[in-house]
């Protein structure tokens, strides 16, 4: 059930976002998707492999012809303890923190970035963009329960703080591509086991399209800001 959850939210992000986007001046819409690696503690029962899969949808807008402000929803790869999940037999677990109780951990990321590259690059280039991000990671753990109960859920907000850099590909006038490594701190936490943090290291190919934007006003300034972009 928690997984269509989290499928059917991703897919209200997919109808949402688009509409959301026509509405703002100077506006795109951008999806990513690649993999992470976690750099904590992953020999636990729950977490067991540093890499995981990692997607991403959101929407932006123009702050200037170099800067752009990009807000996303995320998806990690969830975490899920291999075999039976064997339910609370012994009184004495029903003590034992949530960490230790866990069984699958899940985490949507809900970031707000700041993007630069610098202009004068004709379409078709390769440029650097740089990226620094602050938010929190939404995370979704749940536990082993007693026999005929069904198993419960806690949720707890990490924030989180990333900084990046991509190559930036101009495809045509809506259209960029990005691909490049970013890093991300998140707050120390009793997670699951013994990991404390989803820290990790990203590799991301991610995808923009432009509404609208300085490119579609003819005659205007903005159209050279874009083309430069």
């Amino acid at each position: 059930m928690h997984s269509r959850a989290r499928l059917a939210l991703l897919a209200l992000c997919c109808a949402a976002l688009p509409g959301a986007a026509a509405a703002m001046p100077r506006s795109y819409l951008a999806c990513a998707g690649g993999a992470d690696v976690l750099l904590a503690d992953v020999s636990g029962d729950v977490i067991d492999q540093r890499l995981i899969g990692q997607f991403e949808l959101g929407i932006g807008t123009h702050l200037g012809d170099r800067l752009l402000l990009e807000a996303t929803f995320g998806v990690l790869g969830a975490q899920q303890q291999q075999g039976t999940i064997l339910p609370i037999l012994d009184p004495e677990e029903l003590l034992l923190p949530e960490s230790k109780l866990a069984y699958r951990l899940e985490a949507n990321p809900l970031m707000l970035r700041l993007r630069y590259a610098r202009g004068g690059m004709r379409t078709g280039y390769l440029k650097p963009e740089f990226e620094a991000g602050v938010g929190m990671y939404s995370v979704t753990r749940w536990l082993r329960s007693v026999p005929s109960v069904p198993s419960g859920s806690t949720n707890e907000l990490l924030a989180a703080f990333e900084v990046g850099v991509s190559g930036l590909l101009i495809l045509d006038k809506n259209w960029m591509a990005i691909f490049g490594p970013r890093y991300t701190l998140t707050q120390r936490s009793d997670l699951v086991d013994d990991t404390d943090s989803l820290d990790g290291i990203s590799i991301l190919f991610g995808l923009r399209f432009f509404l609208n934007s300085p490119r579609d006003e003819p005659g205007g300034a903005g159209t050279v800001g874009r083309e430069r972009r």
